[in-house]
């Protein structure tokens, strides 16, 4: 039995066969939780990809899904209040669409177990940037971009390409603490800073 060891792996590493076999078991149970999730999709057509091995997709029976679509990698969506994305879409790595709201007005903090289910409508065509968040309720039109990192609170008309805002000013930090501080941090403080102070040596007798 040794023997048929050695000469299995005489001219492969072992190590490596370990790690071919195990990266296969694991593709093949990650195209099984796809295939899974989607047989449990209420309706989809052909064509359909979910890439890469994370994603994260509740209520799937609530879903409707056209032709020609890709989800990329790390996709969330919950589907508990419906949702349905047309034909030649692509959603990219990042996004999360939603269509759950938890009312923050309920008694428990910090928010109560009432959900409110609003339906995400996605058209025909529409390009979702990675790091996007589609909120409940919004509806996006045929031909829309949604660039990246964008939050998507209100509907999007066809053809229409929208991004996030420009950097929003709040305040200023107080300047005079600001400055206080930097000096207090010797790693801060420039060469100029300490350019006149007195430099000491040390010489030791190699004894001590």
């Amino acid at each position: 039995m040794l023997k048929n060891i050695i000469k299995k792996y005489l001219y492969e590493p072992f190590s490596k066969k370990l790690y071919d076999k195990f990266r296969y078991l694991d593709k093949e149970k990650i195209n099984y939780s796809k295939k899974d999730i989607l047989n449990k999709i209420q309706s989809y057509g052909i064509n359909v990809q979910i890439n890469g091995s994370e994603f994260d997709i509740l209520g799937p029976e609530k879903i409707i899904l056209g032709n020609n679509i890709s989800i990329g990698n790390n996709i969330y969506i919950n589907g508990l209040g419906g949702v349905i994305i047309g034909d030649n879409c692509n959603i990219s790595d990042n996004c999360v669409i939603s269509t759950v709201v938890y009312d923050y007005t309920y008694k428990n903090l910090p928010y109560g177990q009432k959900k409110d289910y609003k339906p995400v409508l996605i058209g025909q065509n529409v390009w979702i940037a990675r790091n996007a968040i589609i909120s409940p309720g919004v509806t996006i039109g045929d031909g829309a971009i949604i660039e990246v990192g964008t939050i998507v609170t209100n509907d999007v008309a066809p053809f229409e390409i929208v991004g996030s805002p420009k950097n929003i000013h709040l305040k200023l930090r107080e300047e005079k603490h600001y400055i206080d501080q930097e000096k207090k941090d010797f790693s801060l403080a420039t060469y100029k800073d300490n350019a006149d102070n007195d430099i000491v040596f040390i010489l030791g007798t190699g004894r001590s």
